[in-house]
């Protein structure tokens, strides 16, 4: 039980982001009242002692000892209308799942500022599976510096740092590829995607080779969505890899970063 923040995609499921709406002690709520396309129920993760029809692992974090916001998601590829189940990770990385019927899964595995990563399983009776994953790319939004006078223009790039050894092959399998949002006080002010969505296409996928790699850069004239610009104070920036964090079953990767903050100052 607790608050979690519910975005529904364009496709009509539900996205777990942030903290945000509440869940009852039953650990469930529908999310037909967002108006979903799909009947779409979450249920938190309870604790039980069961030792069948698990789903459990460890999650590692390459750079990061912090697994704070990091959390997974399980959701059926079979049962209609979908179910899923959600659970943060533990101070050690693991996560644990119970209840956990016949049939095909998926898992997303998510923390703010790294790419996230799924998985499919096939779940016999009376299962018990072990996915431990590595997340070892991180995303960032940087601008070319933080402080702007009103009117100036911004550049915003969206960046990846590979940590492992191999190069990242990201599945977007989306539209947009990648995209910029800046809000002020938790109000959207701008997202890049409205305005020019013709220019972003990367194809299917990303690559990120080991080391530090550029996925986008934009220049924003300080006009928000609205066609006004905008006035004097703090904003934050967050860019996203694909649709962020992803769930539903179906395939493509993403991601969002940690917010970067700019401030505009009068002339």
């Amino acid at each position: 039980p607790g608050g979690y923040r519910l975005e529904v995609d364009k496709d009509g499921y539900a996205l777990i982001v942030s903290e945000a709406i509440k869940v009852d002690q039953n650990g469930f709520f529908s999310c037909k009242k967002y108006e979903t396309k799909k009947d779409f129920i979450l249920y938190a993760n309870s604790v039980t002692t069961q030792t069948k029809n698990i789903i459990e692992g460890t999650v590692s974090i390459l750079k990061s000892a912090d697994y704070s916001g990091a959390g997974v998601t399980t959701g059926s590829l079979s049962m209609n209308p979908p179910v899923a189940y959600f659970t943060s990770v533990d101070k050690s990385g693991h996560y644990l799942f119970q209840g956990i019927t016949e049939g095909a899964w998926y898992l997303l595995f998510y923390k703010m500022g790294y790419v996230t990563l799924t998985d499919k399983i096939q779940m016999l009776k009376d299962d018990r599976k072990t996915v431990n994953v590595t997340m070892d790319t991180k995303i960032e939004t940087v601008a070319s510096k933080t402080s702007y006078v009103k009117g100036e223009n911004i550049t915003l790039t969206l960046k990846a740092m590979n940590y492992g050894n191999a190069t990242k092959i990201v599945d977007l399998n989306v539209d947009p590829a990648y995209d910029f949002t800046i809000e002020q006080n938790g109000n959207v002010v701008w997202t890049y995607y409205k305005e020019a969505p013709q220019t972003q296409m990367l194809g299917p996928e990303v690559q990120m080779p080991v080391g530090e790699s550029v996925i986008g850069t934009i220049v924003w004239n300080q006009v928000g969505n609205n066609k006004q610009p905008i006035g004097a104070g703090k904003y934050q920036i967050y860019g996203t890899l694909g649709n962020g964090y992803e769930t539903g079953g179906r395939q493509g990767e993403g991601g969002i970063t940690q917010p970067f903050e700019i401030e505009i100052i009068e002339k």
